[in-house]
């Protein structure tokens, strides 16, 4: 199963064990249901939740990846989003950073 389709089945997971855990906290509430049942639905959700922030992180590691594999250089505008400081002026190609040592 490729990663994009992947992702998207763990999102419709997440959906659906939501909507369980919403549910079962309501049954606890009005008295039908024990305790344990909002645990279990709550612990199925939250791996659920790891998993696919797991798969996001993997398809975005492989876009990068890619990205990188083809040669483009990083937008130096977009490095305050990942918490880096450059200047913003310029972007680095793979090329200037291999030779920069040089």
């Amino acid at each position: 199963m490729k990663s994009r389709e992947r992702l998207e089945v763990l999102a419709q997971r997440v959906e659906s064990l939501s909507n369980y855990a919403r549910l079962s906290r309501l049954r606890f509430d009005n008295g039908y249901t024990s305790y344990i049942d909002v645990l279990d639905a709550e612990r199925s959700l939250f791996a659920a939740e790891l998993l696919h922030a797991e798969t996001k992180g993997v398809l975005f590691q492989a876009l990068v990846n890619l990205y990188k594999a083809m040669g483009s250089g990083w937008i130096l505008e977009a490095d305050p989003l990942t918490g880096t400081t450059t200047d913003s002026k310029k972007s680095i190609t793979s090329y200037e950073v291999l030779y920069a040592n040089q």
